[in-house]
């Protein structure tokens, strides 16, 4: 039923709506395995994957798709790519009128992917601007000195962080990159249409902070009298947003192009405010 060279496809791609012939009328998939395990492969209405009078499966979880053509001569098969280091092998297997034959497919990880394409669409009513004391901390200054002098205040904002979420349960969304986190250049963050924030964030799966104050970053001082103690409180000015990502990535081995979507959430800390609490 199958020509000898399509008996054993070995891959480092996806593929999508790829044929293969079949020399027979009224052939069926008889089943779909995982050939280290023997395990079959179900549905997405949990029975074993088969073609019979039906023209198309789906995996339940969307790694292998199959239909037959529109002129019952050709097995269309749809591949997700295989982002683990271990190569994988599937079985197909083929039966009309008891006559019986196998497609194997192995398949590995390419050798590296790429993002092509990237949109960012923001989600209407979830950007939020508002001022809190929120992972603010207490300060006292003393200055013990003869002279008043500049002592830093940056302390009250040490556990103030930017934070970046991005959230897909897309197949393979945070698996097809290396061990080299990517830097995803985001769309700048505008209130009153000036841009308060600008910049990139690793794309990795759950919440990503940056502290607000540290190195390279500016700081803030207040002027304290001689032999005078302040304590002080803080604010911080947030601004939360919510994007929705579609991006198209390149398998760099084949030219095939798959899609990831999902939600990029923002928490980004804009303008602190120190307050005198008291004076002694």
């Amino acid at each position: 039923m199958i020509d000898k060279s399509l008996k054993n496809l070995e891959l480092s791609t996806g593929v999508a709506n790829n044929v293969i012939t079949i020399h027979a009328q009224y052939w069926q998939v008889e089943f779909v395995k995982e050939a280290s395990t023997g395990t079959l492969l179900l549905d997405k209405a949990g029975n074993p994957m088969q073609l019979t009078d039906n023209d198309q499966t789906e995996h339940d979880g969307d790694l292998i798709n199959l239909k037959k053509t529109d002129d019952g001569q050709g097995l269309s098969l749809s591949l997700q790519e295989n982002f683990s280091d271990n190569p994988r092998t599937f079985l197909i297997g083929l039966v009309e009128n008891g006559n019986r034959d196998v497609i194997s497919i192995t398949q590995r990880r390419a050798k590296g992917y790429k993002i092509v394409d990237q949109q960012f669409t923001a989600l209407e009513g979830t950007q939020k601007v508002y001022t809190s004391s929120e992972d603010c901390l207490p300060l006292t200054l003393s200055n013990t000195d003869p002279e008043e002098k500049y002592m830093k205040t940056d302390d009250i904002f040490k556990n103030v962080y930017y934070s970046s979420k991005f959230v897909s349960d897309d197949y393979g969304a945070f698996d097809w990159f290396s061990q080299d986190v990517p830097l995803i250049s985001i769309p700048d963050l505008l209130v009153d249409e000036a841009a308060v924030w600008s910049g990139r964030v690793p794309f990795q799966q759950g919440e990503t902070k940056e502290a607000y104050i540290g190195e390279g970053k500016s700081s803030e001082s207040l002027l304290v009298q001689p032999h005078t103690n302040i304590d002080l409180e803080g604010t911080i000015t947030y601004v939360e947003r919510s994007l929705k990502f579609t991006w198209t990535i390149q398998n760099e081995e084949s030219g095939h192009r798959f899609t990831v979507t999902g939600l990029l959430h923002q928490k980004v800390p804009v303008s602190p405010t120190t307050i005198i609490k008291r004076l002694y």
